[in-house]
């Protein structure tokens, strides 16, 4: 698809929504972010999510209420066409490294600046647990915001503050725990003291 052409596909989404009921859109900014939460393919989920529109546009236009689309329930429609799409392995792979990288690149910068680099395997294995520990905490908040009709307050709160309590007590523990020690020193030569 050229630029062009998704410019256009990207106008006609924003004339949908003018005239889409407050229900409407909330229900389709839900089950984006559902189907997003069970790693689902970023493409496929807009394809969903523009067919939909298109009937729920139709809907709404002959005065038809949004449930004789998605049913009485809306979060298992969401469970039915999450269910019927594939799961984006690959992709969500290179998210799970990139944020497990990210959190190695705070403590790395950090050392390197101060002129040293010393880890335990404890602290190495404890950033990967941590962030999947994260990632894993965060999408249980987005599928429960999804599912939910929760306040802008609560949902920052869910999303935000709940995740990061969770590795508190796991960094806590580095201090008692002995573990074999990397250092790397700053010269050439890199070797490995245990």
């Amino acid at each position: 698809m050229n630029r062009i052409q998704s410019k256009q596909k990207e106008m006609r989404r924003l004339n949908k929504e003018r005239n889409f009921s407050e229900k409407s859109k909330a229900f389709l900014e839900n089950l984006r972010l559902y189907l997003f939460s069970k790693g689902k393919n970023s493409a496929e989920i807009e394809d969903i999510i523009e067919e939909l529109e298109v009937h729920l546009l139709e809907a709404e236009k002959s005065g038809k209420p949004i449930e004789k689309i998605i049913g009485k329930s809306p979060k298992e429609y969401m469970e039915m066409v999450s269910d019927e799409m594939a799961i984006d392995y690959r992709t969500w792979i290179k998210y799970i490294a990139f944020i497990i990288l990210g959190s190695f690149s705070f403590t790395i910068f950090r050392d390197l600046l101060k002129g040293s680099l010393s880890y335990s395997v404890l602290e190495i294995v404890g950033h990967i647990a941590i962030g999947i520990i994260f990632i894993i905490s965060v999408f249980i908040g987005f599928k429960y915001i999804s599912t939910t009709n929760q306040s802008i307050k609560k949902q920052g709160l869910i999303l935000f503050a709940t995740p990061s309590k969770r590795p508190g007590p796991l960094f806590f523990s580095f201090s008692f725990v002995y573990s074999p020690t990397f250092n790397l020193p700053a010269s050439s030569s890199h070797g490995f003291d245990f």
